[in-house]
């Protein structure tokens, strides 16, 4: 936690915030093994985005990803966690009602992202079978599987940088209670926080220990998450209110190479990435859209 606090006096400092990684010791956890069980109950709100083209129903409780494994043509460093798990979602959404998901703006911009994208609920490491035979292909048992039916609203705007979407489901979603949002202020300076969604597109993983190192934006605020390719989208909590903060909707490389391979890049007092940018609920409209 001394590590922690270091890192995020050192990220204050900085005027912007793109970069992902790990800050201090990896935090992510699968989410069925977290051991808080309202994280974990929150978890069953949270869908993977995944393409049409990536997923194939073998029967009413199963489906098929149509795509590879984590790692597998990386040449990671023995230490990177989770290797050989899917990689299925491209970014992740969470309930806000029965019908409506929310995610980042860039994730699902038009119409013909709306066609080619499903919401996969249940996406959890438990879940999961194989690689099967031929094809060295996942399966997936009891997901909750929903289309896109309309886009409310997608945004992402280049000068104030506000990025998020709201999407109708094709039906409502049965047996998952709505993510609670925050509906009035914002994140401050100091908030702990935690992020539930699909790092790099393999399964849900909760990831704690951070707070907001910098929330002057009205916009989105900062923050020491560990965080990575296709967690945007992922609902960012508060740790006391349990509420949703905001939105996870930036950052860039998540790698660095080392030696002769490739290493998840990581933060401390001398070499600090610049933090995690989240898109506050308090600059959407998701109060014109709950129910």
């Amino acid at each position: 936690m001394k590590l922690k606090i270091l890192i995020s006096l050192c990220l204050a400092l900085s005027p912007y915030a793109m970069n992902k990684g790990v800050y201090g010791n990896d935090d992510r956890v699968e989410a069925t093994f977290y051991p808080d069980q309202i994280i974990k109950d929150q978890a069953k709100a949270v869908a993977a985005m995944v393409y049409n083209s990536h997923i194939k129903e073998i029967d009413e409780n199963t489906h098929e990803f149509m795509w590879g494994k984590y790692g597998l043509l990386d040449n990671f460093c023995k230490d990177v966690p989770f290797v050989g798990q899917p990689t299925a979602s491209n970014c992740t959404a969470f309930l806000i009602s029965p019908t409506k998901v929310m995610t980042a703006g860039h994730c699902i911009r038009s119409t013909y992202h709306c066609s080619d994208t499903k919401f996969v609920f249940n996406y959890n490491i438990e879940n999961i079978t194989g690689p099967h035979a031929p094809y060295d292909r996942f399966r997936i048992n009891g997901a909750k599987v929903y289309s896109c039916k309309n886009i409310d609203v997608t945004i992402t705007d280049k000068n104030t940088q506000l990025d998020y979407a709201i999407i109708e489901l094709d039906r409502p979603v049965e047996g998952v209670t709505p993510l609670k949002v925050r509906t009035q202020g914002s994140a401050e300076l100091g908030d702990g926080v935690y992020m539930i969604g699909t790092p790099d597109g393999i399964p849900l993983k909760i990831t704690d220990n951070a707070s907001v190192f910098d929330s002057t934006n009205d916009i989105f605020f900062r923050t020491d998450l560990d965080a990575f390719h296709r967690n945007s989208g992922s609902p960012v909590f508060n740790e006391k209110t349990h509420e949703v903060e905001g939105i996870l909707v930036r950052g860039r490389p998540d790698y660095e190479t080392q030696g002769t391979c490739k290493a998840i890049k990581k933060c401390d007092s001398k070499n600090c990435p610049e933090g995690e940018e989240v898109t506050k609920m308090s600059a959407t409209k998701v109060l014109d859209f709950l129910n």
